[in-house]
């Protein structure tokens, strides 16, 4: 990543709202070290434009600056963080990192085609939570220390935790009817999070984003990672899809058990034609995809961030696509669900996964 000059106009709205000086420089301490703010994920998609920033990461600001430096370009401001890795090591990086073989585990029997979920049924699932509160967001695991999400839910910068392996909120320990129990939840700090640089909440479009957790997830059978199309593989010949979640979207409220609706996917001069009727503004790009169920739950089931997934030809379960934001309907009007299409950013998110 170049190293870039904050404008003028950025610094004096900088300065005027933290009014730094010298002597408010942080120390940084641990794994984090004292580095160019655009090297930062945290601080992005918008590095050089404080204005777009919530109040939670200005604040994060505040305690991160370590550093200003002057240039005859202007001034570069530096924050303790962790160092983007070097690329010149030997550690495992893109495909490597993604198990083809044991992804997306599919059992018939498992499935049973109601709104409820079982235990075990989707492992992969993950919830976004801040380091209080109820989760707002949902996400998928991809491998020991990735989980794949919307960008969106981002927009606080107050997701600190994910939590795997839950299943029923209500719940400590989650068990069948049969007696069979699952492990303890998983609750893992993020360690950064990754949003794609052309992301635009105004235009809806490059919704998508990774989380490196801080340490790895312990697989179980309750915490095990989805596919992701990447080979012929992974591609899939099903017309039925699935979304499943707590029902954590900006227009509905959440389930205390993980629910699963499914859904047919619609072209998308279809989808434009029926959206422009709740939304006249929204347009769709070939970078997103559309979904649509049979009743009013169709747009309500899914946390915004979680999958969009089908069985795949060699017979595992594949994300084909991420919850985007999702239009107020729910419960009031059937809409068509929009969709991230994941196939469209391997190359991004394979260039993003290291060991």
């Amino acid at each position: 990543m170049k190293p870039f000059t904050v404008a003028l106009s950025v610094i004096l709205v900088i300065a005027a709202t933290f009014e730094i000086a010298v002597a408010q420089f942080n120390q940084c301490t641990g794994s984090d070290s004292c580095i160019v703010i655009n090297q930062c994920a945290q601080f992005g998609p918008h590095f050089n434009d404080p204005s777009k920033w919530s109040n939670s990461l200005r604040t994060e600001f505040r305690s991160r600056v370590c550093k200003r430096e002057k240039t005859n370009k202007g001034n570069i401001y530096k924050v303790c963080c962790q160092k983007p890795a070097a690329q010149n090591d030997n550690r495992k990086r893109g495909l490597d990192l993604l198990d083809l073989e044991s992804c997306g585990a599919y059992s018939v029997d498992k499935i049973a085609f109601g709104k409820e979920a079982k235990l075990f049924q989707y492992p992969w699932m993950a919830q976004l939570k801040p380091k209080v509160g109820n989760f707002v967001c949902g996400g998928t695991l991809i491998n020991e220390r990735y989980v794949l999400t919307a960008a969106h839910c981002f927009k606080n910068n107050n997701v600190a935790i994910v939590r795997l392996g839950e299943f029923d909120l209500s719940t400590e320990i989650d068990c069948d009817k049969h007696g069979e129990c699952a492990p303890a939840p998983q609750d893992i700090p993020i360690e950064r999070a990754i949003l794609h640089s052309s992301y635009s909440a105004r235009r809806k479009v490059n919704d998508i984003a990774l989380i490196r957790l801080a340490e790895k997830a312990s697989y179980n059978d309750n915490v095990l990672p989805i596919c992701l199309p990447a080979s012929s593989a992974m591609s899939t010949k099903q017309t039925v899809y699935f979304v499943a979640g707590w029902g954590r979207t900006e227009a509905a409220l959440y389930s205390e058990k993980l629910l699963y609706t499914m859904l047919s996917i619609l072209p998308n001069d279809e989808c434009s034609q029926q959206l422009l009727k709740v939304d006249p503004y929204i347009k769709l790009s070939d970078n997103q995809m559309c979904a649509i169920g049979t009743n009013l739950t169709d747009n309500c089931t899914g946390d915004s961030g979680g999958p969009l997934k089908a069985v795949s030809i060699n017979g595992r379960f594949v994300q084909y696509g991420v919850v985007s934001v999702g239009l107020r309907t729910c419960g009031r009007q059937s809409a068509p669900g929009v969709y991230t299409r994941v196939e469209n950013y391997m190359d991004w998110i394979l260039e993003n996964l290291e060991e």
